[in-house]
């Protein structure tokens, strides 16, 4: 079985999404991870071994629509999220129980990211922005520095657009930033470790729905 086929079983079969693709590995941190945009006001965390985990994303092409919203340059946003630690199989994802009754409400917006929800170190949008309020300046080359990037990602015909970030050095924890539509919001957490029964630990984010 291939990851896709796996993964793809845990989301929604009316998510508008592409393939799962395999983007590197989150080095965990502090037991649990974060899925949310960079400049999210508040966001859930879910429980996750520390240690190594492997990243999925699947991608979606905005509409025409959608692109005013949206920072220029980019066409494809990411629609779902996958951290599985390594070790697993995708047999063992795919068979394991999931609780679809474990929902969210985390913002996303232009850009999002996963990382570890280190105590200090919550939200890794400051670190890698800046302040909005006092360095609008900054704030606003940094985010565009991003936005660039990810655009020449997808310009390239890379299949992932993503960038991979350190936020805490002394631990070793990083983060991946991708682009999400700047009204989405992850509806649904579905992972091995909040299903009763469950013997695997993994989460998956999907359900990314349009909020006004």
């Amino acid at each position: 079985m291939d990851w896709n086929t796996a993964l793809s079983g845990h989301t929604d079969p009316a998510d508008d999404h592409g393939d799962f693709v395999e983007i590197g590995v989150l080095h965990s941190r502090g037991g649990s991870v974060v899925m949310s945009g960079l400049e999210s006001p508040e966001y859930l965390d879910w429980e996750l071994a520390d240690g190594p985990s492997r990243v999925f994303l699947a991608y979606r092409d905005l509409t025409d629509g959608e692109r005013a919203y949206d920072h220029p340059g980019i066409t494809r946003v990411v629609a779902a999220v996958a951290v599985i630690p390594e070790g697993l199989t995708p047999e063992q994802v795919a068979s394991s129980p999931t609780d679809d009754g474990a929902f969210d409400s985390n913002f996303l917006g232009p850009l999002s990211a996963v990382y570890s929800d280190l105590p200090g170190v919550r939200i890794p949008g400051p670190i890698l922005l800046g302040d909005a309020k006092s360095d609008p300046e900054g704030h606003a080359r940094r985010t565009g520095e991003l936005v660039a990037e990810l655009a020449r990602q997808a310009a390239e015909g890379v299949a992932a657009p993503v960038i991979e970030v350190a936020i805490d050095l002394e631990s070793g924890a990083n983060a991946f930033v991708f682009p999400t539509h700047a009204h989405d919001v992850s509806t649904t957490v579905l992972g091995g470790e909040h299903a009763p029964g469950a013997d695997v630990s993994f989460v998956v984010w999907g359900g990314f729905d349009f909020v006004d």
